[in-house]
């Protein structure tokens, strides 16, 4: 999962704003798992594949770990349902920018 202080420097909170630790975790959780169905592919945090993992299993880097982390930014600042009409997009184009190249594809 995405570490919370990660997440904190990332939308620029102190360290010792945490009132909303709970929600920020609860969209890292999101953002993860999103990027996962995304993807189709099994993030492991590991510095290599353990023997044995899944066929579509990826080690974690920081393309992913960003398009999570644009993902979470993106919903802490609109947190109501976002729509093209009205300016907004439903999520970073950047989001599928980074995970498009992770893509897993099966015949």
């Amino acid at each position: 999962m995405l570490d919370l202080s990660l997440i904190k420097v990332h939308l620029r909170l102190d360290d010792d704003h945490d009132g909303e630790d709970t929600l920020l975790q609860a969209y890292g959780r999101a953002a993860w798992l999103l990027a996962q169905n995304k993807t189709g592919r099994l993030f492991i945090e590991a510095e290599a594949l353990p023997e044995g993992a899944a066929e579509n299993a990826l080690v974690l880097d920081d393309d992913l770990r960003l398009a999570m982390l644009l993902l979470v930014a993106h919903w802490y600042e609109h947190r109501e349902a976002a729509t093209e009409a009205a300016g907004m997009k439903a999520l970073p184009l950047a989001v599928d920018a980074l995970l498009g190249p992770y893509r897993w594809f099966t015949l």
